[in-house]
């Protein structure tokens, strides 16, 4: 199971600690450890990156915290999210990661200036390996599971926009009025606008998703080399579970994109 996790630590010598606990059971094979970042809420509010480890996969947790920092106010350590548009692009990126309401919510809520948190994307069977040394230093977790909101969302949109497409084109068809084939005439350009825009993002999601699948598998593979044998097993069913999880995926957004490739070659 893939999750979002956020480890809260009263300092920051504390939140390194439980940096390393993460680091060492991905070095046992307990976890896979994919993307991390340390953050401490300065006395300003801010949240500052202390350090980060996100390439090439991390953009679920750079969305993340530069989500949960627009919900702050800003982001300084290493710009992410520092411009306008990067925060509220992040802001929109959280919650297209599916996360629900409750989850940010505690994020924010937990956060207060001083403390210090690691936010990362894991892959655990069993969480109680995390939560037990985690508290051992002084830290406490809070774990969301990824779903599939994401693709579930643009399929969605697509599937709405294509019935738009197709209701002004009709419309069209049974123009009364020359005033009426001019507003019709622009409503359909509108209306297909959004639809190309929406499958250009659908596409942009699926060379997204098979670049970060091919990277998490690429470090599955790395990992698996040097675990031992009572641990293989359960990287190679992560394995296992991450190509099941791409497939799927990749068949929502493929579905809408080629709903939306459909309405706009009628």
């Amino acid at each position: 199971m893939t999750n979002f996790i956020f480890a809260l630590f009263p300092d920051d010598a504390s939140a390194r600690a439980g940096l390393e606990v993460f680091e060492s059971l991905h070095l046992g094979g307990d976890i896979t450890l994919f993307s991390y970042a340390i953050v401490r809420r300065g006395a300003d509010g801010i949240p500052i990156v202390l350090e980060r480890k996100t390439a090439p996969i991390g953009s679920r947790v750079g969305a993340l915290m530069g989500g949960t920092a627009g919900l702050f106010g800003g982001l300084a350590g290493v710009g992410i999210g520092a411009a306008a548009g990067g925060i509220i692009g992040a802001v929109l990126d959280i919650f297209n990661l599916g996360m629900s309401k409750e989850f940010l919510d505690s994020i924010c809520k937990e956060l207060v200036p001083g403390k210090t948190a690691v936010f990362a994307e894991v892959s655990e069977e069993l969480t109680r390996l995390a939560d037990t040394r985690i508290q051992a230093c002084g830290g406490r977790v809070l774990r969301e599971a990824r779903d599939d909101f994401l693709e579930d969302a643009i399929r969605k949109r697509i599937v709405r926009l294509k019935g738009e497409v197709e209701a002004r084109r009709a419309g069209y068809a049974v123009r009364r009025t020359e005033k009426m084939l001019q507003a019709l005439h622009e409503a359909v350009t509108r209306s297909e606008g959004k639809l190309q825009k929406a499958a250009v993002d659908a596409a942009r999601h699926i060379e997204q998703y098979r670049a970060e699948s091919s990277a998490k598998l690429d470090m599955l593979h790395q990992q698996l080399q040097s675990a031992a044998p009572e641990t293989r097993v359960r990287i190679e069913q992560r394995m296992i579970d991450l190509q099941t999880d791409q497939k799927q995926r990749l068949a929502k957004l493929q579905e809408a994109l080629d709903f939306a490739r459909e309405a706009m070659r009628a």
